[in-house]
């Protein structure tokens, strides 16, 4: 039993090292592209003020995590005392913040880039676990092969973008709305609303997780009816979708800074009024 179990784990260690020293040449090979100055920027202002406005039509989540390990690097600017900041001019911002004064930049892109190439980390055990659960080692032993030498996953994993955390995300909210009902219970169901509410604070579209979500309730519940005879009512699938839905909003909105402003339209302040206005946006 014990060999049995090793295999899985051995394949998927070996799998994401590989991944991992792939990506991490192209990380510290790589050049600034034309968009990683601006989502370098909103990780800086996020992590040291309340300032949403330069969001634009991106969800904080990557930035979050753009700027986790900046805080390791003193030659980080302080971005309230670049010469733009009263104003909020994007193009001089990024240009005052990583070019100008001491700045480290190849030190501060490396940081940038190191959380996306972990949660590209956490997406291949994802898949591992996943695949495992439905096809055993074989399933592990494909999934894992193509995860660790996939140029689009590797590309993304060395870049200080959304792309990546966009897509592990809406994986990791999809896996957990269909381990949840393999066996019902609170913390799976906890964990499920979790997983919506990170997904959708990772892009704009993250929204279409939530139609995604409750076609799979459906599908897995249709799934459970044919292998038990007593799967419950047919409300129960809808029910369970709309329990997660405050749960996902509350994620959302402490990405936002637990956000309450106005929203052009509409007479009364709103939670995470930043995310609704630019999803307006973003459909005009």
């Amino acid at each position: 039993m014990r060999i049995k179990q090793a295999k899985p784990l051995a394949f998927t260690v070996g799998a994401l090292l590989i991944f991992f020293a792939l990506a991490l040449q192209a990380a510290l090979a790589k050049a600034p592209t034309a968009d990683e100055g601006m989502h370098m920027l909103r990780g800086q202002v996020l992590r040291q003020t309340d300032e949403l406005a330069l969001q634009g039509q991106h969800a904080p989540l990557s930035h979050w995590l753009i700027g986790a390990f900046y805080f390791t690097d003193p030659s980080a600017p302080d971005v309230t005392e670049l010469p733009s900041w009263s104003i909020l001019t994007p193009p001089s911002l990024v240009q005052e913040f990583l070019w100008s004064g001491n700045v480290d930049v190849s030190r501060l892109l490396f940081l940038a880039r190191l959380p996306i190439l972990f949660v590209g980390l956490l997406l291949g055990a994802l898949l591992s676990r996943w695949s495992r659960m439905l096809a055993g080692f074989a399933g592990v032993v494909i999934a894992l092969a193509l995860f660790a030498f996939a140029p689009n996953l590797l590309a993304s994993a060395a870049l200080a973008t959304t792309d990546l955390v966009a897509t592990a995300a809406y994986v990791a909210a999809a896996f957990c709305v269909w381990f949840y009902w393999r066996r019902p219970s609170t913390a799976r169901w906890l964990l499920a609303g979790l997983a919506l509410g990170l997904a959708i604070a990772s892009k704009l579209t993250g929204l279409l997780v939530l139609p995604v979500a409750f076609v799979l309730c459906y599908a897995e519940f249709l799934d459970a009816r044919r292998r038990h005879a007593r799967a419950g009512s047919w409300w129960r699938p809808a029910l369970i979708w709309f329990s997660w839905l405050p749960l996902a909003g509350l994620v959302l909105w402490a990405a936002y800074r637990f956000e309450v402003g106005p929203v052009a339209g509409l007479p009364f302040p709103v939670p995470a009024a930043t995310f609704l206005a630019n999803f307006v946006e973003v459909q005009d």
